[in-house]
């Protein structure tokens, strides 16, 4: 596994049309969300991507200092055909362990977590972001499985 973190002046014209296909792939057409999706974040966003070992791109997220001066990632996404690999968990460690990095003056940061809603007529489940706030010093960066796994076992009692 690759981690590479880039600012949008650092990408190709080739890289950042591959983020935006997956990110409308999984945010607009999977989860038949309207919305903008590349927004004013992006310009400064530092743009995080997993590549496997045959270097295809197997997660992503990016991580940026809200207008209201608070550190925050999102946009987190794994392509369809890598979800049964496990990739988010090693996907929102690395985020989380970036954002020390490049904010190390930060100690507080808003983590996304989705929320299930059932579709009515279709009973379908449709994944909905929703935003909360926790805090992860360094030394608790390794707690993160555990919380990953807490967190998957009440969303899935839902």
């Amino acid at each position: 596994m690759k981690t590479v973190i880039k600012k949008l002046d650092e990408m190709t014209a080739q890289e950042w049309c591959r983020l935006v296909e997956e990110r409308i792939k999984v945010f607009v057409v999977e989860q038949d969300c309207a919305y903008q999706e590349v927004d004013q974040d992006d310009y400064h966003a530092a743009h995080l991507m997993l590549f496997d070992d045959a270097d295809q791109l197997v997660g992503y997220t990016r991580i940026y200092r809200r207008s209201d001066g608070k550190v925050t990632f999102g946009r987190v996404l794994v392509p369809m055909q890598y979800r049964k690999n496990h990739y988010g968990r090693q996907l929102v460690e690395q985020t989380i362990k970036a954002t020390h990095r490049l904010f190390p003056e930060s100690r507080h940061f808003d983590m996304p977590r989705k929320r299930l809603q059932v579709l009515p007529k279709t009973k379908m489940l449709r994944s909905l972001p929703a935003v909360c706030a926790i805090r992860i010093s360094p030394p608790q960066i390794q707690a993160v499985p555990s919380l990953l796994r807490y967190k998957a076992a009440r969303t899935e009692s839902v």
